[in-house]
């Protein structure tokens, strides 16, 4: 799981945010480094990209954080550039843009940022893959989300219940041992050991980055063995949802969708001595404690960066802040901005949300094994 801080760094970057006028999405965010040895993850809270639309994202970087956080500062605008999102074609613009941000971190210009980001000289190309060591999820959780993946919301709703507090997953984590995706890293000349490693090394078959498994010249991107092509799901918002969780793993691998939903429901509606309902920053920054670990003598649990925003889909607390109310503004964490990718090294995994009047909501996770969203139903 990479080196460890004798102590953690509970520091965090967090703050609460109302949206804009016509998207009025209540938000919190947090981000605590833990345990790690520095900080991978990087997050993006825009309530206005555009007069319609608001994007959230979390991107969680594997072996250094400079492609998490180029892809905070240049994904939104890279979404917006696209020839289908002006032409109101928002699930096309998500995979061209998935699409162009990877192919940009192979070109000199971003390769010289990324590696001036990473302050780190330009000849380690040929450097050993560095590689993180994910924990893999529980294989009965892993086949449930991946069969609601694939479940339309009305067929969801008849499972669980218009009623129920049950946390609908937008998302499943991708492995290489997946049929769909062992397919593909084999038709580009991979292969998946049994460790659930594709060719030895990297235990997840999707990723910004990572060109290092992208090398086949036969096959456009998108077939490479380890993919950047996003998975996209659409929820139409009604008044029964209440609310969407964004994380990286450092939370996912530590509590179920459903223990952080229940988790979240038991604060949200907690007032203080003032009688106003809790920031939903200081929500995430108790659930980001209660992940966690006390030390680092377990299998790594709890240990890993963590980031997790929660956007509300009805008014909570909004009198008295302003636009974005900051404990650590955003953009002092991101002031370093400008991630790297030395061909075959870091990368970054990427869970978004993109919501667009009249109440349409374009999930998606991005490429990566990284659980996206869940949306609470009351």
């Amino acid at each position: 799981m990479g080196a460890y801080l004798s102590q953690p760094s509970t520091v965090r970057c967090s703050g609460d945010g109302v949206g804009a006028p016509r998207l009025p999405l209540p938000y919190g965010f947090s981000a605590m480094q833990g345990w790690r040895v520095s900080m991978e993850d990087a997050h993006n809270c825009i309530p206005e990209l555009d007069s319609e639309t608001a994007m959230f994202s979390v991107y969680d970087g594997h072996g250094g954080e400079e492609v998490a956080l180029y892809c905070a500062k240049y994904l939104p605008d890279i979404i917006k550039d696209q020839k289908a999102y002006k032409e109101g074609k928002l699930q096309k613009a998500l995979e061209d843009a998935f699409l162009a941000i990877d192919a940009k971190l192979t070109t000199e210009e971003v390769i010289k940022e990324l590696t001036q980001t990473a302050g780190r000289p330009t000849e380690d190309e040929n450097e050993k893959e560095k590689v993180a060591d994910e924990d893999d999820v529980d294989n009965e959780e892993a086949a449930l989300l991946l069969e609601e993946a694939t479940m339309t919301i009305e067929e969801l709703l008849t499972r669980y219940g218009q009623n129920c507090h049950k946390a609908l997953d937008m998302s499943y984590d991708h492995k290489p041992e997946d049929e769909v995706e062992l397919a593909r890293i084999k038709n580009a000349g991979g292969k998946v050991t049994m460790d659930g490693r594709v060719n030895g090394g990297l235990n997840l078959s999707r990723a910004i980055g990572d060109h290092f498994y992208k090398r086949n010249k036969n096959l456009p991107s998108e077939e490479q063995m380890i993919s950047a092509l996003p998975d996209i799901k659409v929820l139409t918002l009604t008044d029964d949802h209440e609310f969407m969780v964004i994380a990286c793993d450092g939370i996912w691998n530590v509590m179920s969708s459903q223990e952080v939903i229940d988790f979240i429901q038991s604060k949200i509606s907690q007032r203080d001595e003032n009688g106003e309902l809790r920031l939903l920053s200081s929500i995430v920054e108790e659930l980001l404690d209660q992940c966690l670990a006390p030390d680092t003598s377990g299998d790594g649990t709890g240990c890993d960066d963590m980031t997790c925003i929660i956007i509300c889909f009805k008014p909570h607390n909004t009198a008295e802040l302003q636009p974005e109310s900051s404990k650590r503004k955003l953009e002092d964490v991101l002031s370093t901005e400008g991630a790297e990718e030395n061909g075959n090294s870091d990368s970054g995994q990427v869970g978004l949300a993109v919501i667009q009047t009249p109440a349409r909501l374009d999930c998606f996770l991005s490429p990566l094994d990284l659980r996206l969203s869940f949306v609470f139903f009351l």
